[in-house]
Order: C-alpha cells, then sequence, then structure tokens
C-alpha cells in the first residue's frame, strides 16, 4: 500500500511540474468579422503547399485561390494565404480550430494581415465559409461551426435557423452591406 501512494505522489509531483498548455477559442460574431477583415474573397483553392515555418518549429500551408469575386478589398486574381498545420513527408502538424483545405475547395474568407507578408485568415476557422451545391443546384455558403452572438457563452442549438446554409447571392449582399456600414461611420 505504501508503495502505491509513493508511486502516486510521484507521479502527481511530475505532473505538476510539467507546464499545462491549451488553446483558447474565442468565438466571434459575423459583424466584427467583416469589419476585422482587410479582405473577403470568394474562390476555389486551386493548390496547396506544406512547408516548414521560420525556425522549422511547426509546419504551415500555402493556400492559392482562384479569386471569382471580392466582398471586400482586393488582393488581385489571385490570393496565397498561409494557415497553421499540414504535412511535410511522415511529420503532420495539426492546429485545434484552423480550417484544413482540399484543391478544388470552394470557399468564402475572411483574410486578415498587413505589409509584404501573406494574409492569413481571420479567426482561425471562424473566417472560412464553405460554398457548396444544394438538391436544386444553386450554390450556398455554410455557415461557420461555432460564432457567438453575445459575450456570454451560448449552446449550440442543432436546428438553429441562423446556422442554415444561406444562397451565395444573399451572403455577399449581407457581407457587402455590413462592410458599407461599416465605412459608413
Amino acid at each position: 500500500m505504501r508503495h502505491a501512494i509513493a508511486v502516486l505522489t510521484t507521479v502527481l509531483m511530475i505532473l505538476a511540474a510539467v507546464p499545462a498548455r491549451a488553446i483558447v477559442y474565442v468565438s466571434t460574431d459575423f459583424p466584427t468579422l467583416v469589419a476585422d477583415a482587410r479582405a473577403i474573397v470568394v474562390g476555389r483553392v486551386v493548390a496547396l503547399e506544406s512547408r516548414w515555418n521560420d525556425g522549422r518549429h511547426g509546419i504551415e500551408t500555402l493556400v492559392t485561390i482562384e479569386v471569382e469575386q471580392y466582398l471586400k478589398g482586393d488582393l488581385g486574381t489571385s490570393v496565397t494565404v498561409r494557415t497553421p498545420g499540414g504535412q511535410i513527408g511522415p511529420y503532420l502538424s495539426v492546429m485545434p480550430g484552423a480550417p484544413r483545405f482540399a484543391e478544388g475547395d470552394e470557399v468564402a474568407l475572411f483574410l486578415a494581415g498587413n505589409g509584404p507578408a501573406l494574409p492569413h485568415v481571420l479567426g482561425l476557422g471562424q473566417g472560412v465559409f464553405r460554398i457548396v451545391v444544394d438538391g436544386a443546384g444553386r450554390r450556398v455558403v455554410v455557415p461557420e461551426m461555432l460564432s457567438a452572438s453575445s459575450q456570454v457563452p451560448t449552446p449550440v442549438v442543432r436546428g438553429d435557423l441562423m446556422r442554415r446554409p444561406a444562397p451565395l447571392d444573399r451572403f455577399a449582399a449581407e457581407v457587402k452591406a455590413l462592410a458599407a456600414r461599416r465605412l459608413a461611420r
């Protein structure tokens, strides 16, 4: 019995000495995403390239988007964005909350970043909206999985009307209206 207590105590002491790390994922609302985005692009993923980041401490993926339209800003006919994570040979890097893409994906991306550095997706996965074709052949935007409508934590409710797919033209009109209101202030 004493041996078991000694082992348990030793294990607890070792665990207490190891620094705890956590990722805090702060959700934001849609108007804030629009306001904070440097550019909002609708397009198709045409290329993916994983590479070591500076100092070889992790892997990032460069995602090249062929632009269909900009809902805010303009970064050219194609844009390359950085996303955390990716795979190089046997090395896989995954960051919780970060988006993953495949060639051919149609997306609406909310982008941030300044200067000569490549832009990145705003709010990790919160700045990614997938575009799919519904049963009627319409292109619809699938909203993010989690979003905050207030500062108070709220449960995700299955069937919530705010989480239903919206036609791309309605989504684009809403984004442009929110961006215009912000500029008018």
